[in-house]
């Protein structure tokens, strides 16, 4: 298991290659360890995401902050990012989208893992709660969901 604690912090990833990374740790898929890294790109300063797979990982340290400006990352993406709304809690976004689907007659609940269950389980949305967090074994049941969560927040 990678360590969570340093989502956010300017971090090293070491490769079964004997290479390594810089970048700034988005994200670590708790199930295949795959990690996501923001890099900022020195020469047109724009940022660039890359996926590391899990099994290519050998470890994730902390990195100082000379090799990795996580200043400059968080503006580039506030400047760039679609979604521009004020950031809400996991728990805020979670009531929202609820009282949200349940506006459009879709009745709600949660599980365990803070996942919300839809259709009697036939699909759940687990956070961040966005149209790529849905999952269901029901292709018509995706769609109608993507396209609500899509709309949702416009």
């Amino acid at each position: 298991m990678l360590n969570e604690e340093l989502i956010g912090k300017a971090v090293k990833v070491h490769l079964q290659n004997k290479s390594f990374l810089h970048g700034a740790l988005y994200s670590i898929d708790p199930e295949n360890d795959n990690v996501i890294l923001f890099i900022l790109d020195k020469d047109t300063s724009k940022v660039l995401t890359r996926l590391i797979m899990g099994h290519t990982i050998v470890s994730i340290t902390n990195d100082d902050e000379e090799n990795m400006d996580i200043d400059a990352i968080k503006v580039w993406l506030q400047e760039h990012v679609e979604d521009q709304h004020e950031p809400l809690s996991l728990e805020a976004t979670r009531t929202a989208l609820q009282e949200y689907l349940s506006s459009h007659c879709i009745d709600s609940s949660i599980d365990s893992n803070d996942h919300i269950v839809l259709f009697g389980g036939a699909a759940t949305i687990a956070p961040p709660y966005n149209a790529n967090s849905i999952s269901s074994q029901n292709d018509i049941v995706i769609q109608r969901l993507t396209t609500l969560l899509k709309s949702w927040r416009k």
